[in-house]
């Protein structure tokens, strides 16, 4: 595991950056009206998270 947080619960994809940070993409498919009875649940439309690479210099 890399990352763990309770906003990232549907990651859709990932990319390393030329430092070997990672980011993700979460757009929330579950949160879709489809999904719920009641609507819709999604309170943005993606969120880009970054990770930090362990092997980054300071």
């Amino acid at each position: 595991m890399i990352a763990k947080d309770v906003r990232l619960r549907w990651p859709d994809s990932l990319a390393e950056g030329a430092d070997g940070s990672i980011y993700v993409t979460a757009s929330h498919i579950q949160d879709m009206a489809q999904f719920h009875e009641q609507g819709s649940t999604q309170k943005g439309q993606w969120e880009l998270f970054w990770i930090a690479s362990p092997h980054a210099r300071a």
